[in-house]
């Protein structure tokens, strides 16, 4: 929903990326996915794990451990 994306100091597109680890994981289409995600500017290793996002998430995922396992599987 990109609410807890204001709040990335490093401007790390989250919700493009847990997108692009569906497409890997759900559709099972890791090269599109892997293919998106070697696009973005700012990528997942771009994420401190300060944790601020995750207090503006309206659903509390873990937001720096998704971002750190889908940069490990999309890298």
């Amino acid at each position: 929903c990109n609410t807890c994306m204001a709040h990335c100091a490093n401007h790390v597109p989250i919700a493009d990326i847990l997108r692009y680890e569906r497409y890997a994981v759900d559709y099972r289409n890791r090269g599109r996915a892997r293919g998106l995600y070697a696009r973005l500017e700012v990528n997942a290793s771009s994420c401190a794990a300060c944790g601020e996002c995750v207090a503006y998430c309206p659903q509390r995922l873990p937001i720096p451990s998704a971002l750190a396992a889908a940069h490990a599987m999309l890298a």
